[in-house]
């Protein structure tokens, strides 16, 4: 392993013998391939980087979901800190992707009845 520069990557947290908690955990990767001197570092998550481009995440129900999720959670915000004109526009919003989700639900069902 000798001539490979080695980098510490953190990987997570584990508990430690000290008092103060929790101290990352981190792990030494050795660099290797063709040019040594650059780090290689892969995210799991950036497997498949279409779902994070424009109109890249399917319409499905799940989806729909998280999103009337955080309409409602900016809903509740701007109720809060009292943007009326704003609560209305989220409202609108709020009220198309809720029947746009029903009917995406309805027509998942019919496609598969288990």
């Amino acid at each position: 392993m000798t001539g490979f520069p080695t980098y510490s990557i953190i990987c997570g947290y584990s508990r430690a013998s000290s008092s103060v908690g929790l101290e990352p955990r981190t792990s030494n990767a050795l660099v290797g391939g063709s040019s040594p001197s650059l780090p290689v570092v892969l995210f799991s998550f950036m497997d498949n980087l279409d779902r994070y481009k424009f109109g890249g995440r399917p319409q499905d129900s799940t989806n729909l979901l998280l999103l009337i999720s955080e309409l409602e959670g900016a809903y509740q915000h701007l109720k809060y800190m009292g943007f009326d004109k704003d609560l209305n526009t989220i409202d609108e919003m709020k009220k198309r992707y809720y029947s746009l989700y029903f009917k995406v639900k309805k027509e998942e069902k019919a496609n598969n009845p288990l």
